[in-house]
């Protein structure tokens, strides 16, 4: 069976409209990637997957070395577990970059349940921008005294070449 293996997509909205007074109709003021624009509304309308594979939880970085953003993100096939990394195809910050992307590999997990990946920079200081090298944080079950799982931390060196 598969679990969390759908196609990523996304959807944009206005910050201004997440404190609008009118709560129940902001979802409205959505708008999901759909064809190369950000063009159906965020209930009901059409999406485009931006990613070659099927992933989920995604975390987007800048990459400063790169000027590119990358993205670390987790598919479970069959228990499974594969972390995947994704570069904009797009150099810069710029929002066509967050819709083109093109695979960077993979690191298959023996161990099943490594969830929730997050690309930090090598200082550990920040998951928004990084250099040449970070870290690749991510969340493992091992097993407990009385068979339950128990969640940690655990995290790899990652390092960027052009």
């Amino acid at each position: 069976t598969s679990y969390l293996c759908g196609s990523m997509c996304v959807a944009r909205m206005n910050l201004n409209d997440l404190s609008h007074p009118d709560y129940k109709n902001r979802g409205v003021r959505v708008y999901k990637y759909f064809n190369g624009s950000f063009s159906q509304p965020g209930i009901g309308g059409y999406d485009t997957a931006i990613l070659p594979n099927p992933g989920s939880y995604a975390h987007v970085i800048f990459n400063t070395y790169l000027n590119r953003f990358v993205m670390a993100s987790q598919y479970d096939q069959d228990g499974i577990q594969t972390l995947q990394l994704f570069v904009s195809k797009i150099e810069g910050k710029c929002e066509s970059a967050l819709t083109s992307w093109e695979s960077l590999g993979e690191c298959r997990m023996v161990r099943p349940y490594a969830r929730y990946p997050r690309l930090v920079n090598a200082d550990g200081e920040s998951d928004q921008y990084m250099d040449k090298s970070g870290w690749l944080y991510y969340v493992i079950k091992v097993p407990g005294i009385k068979g339950e799982e128990k969640p940690r931390l655990a995290r790899r060196t990652i390092e960027f070449n052009k």
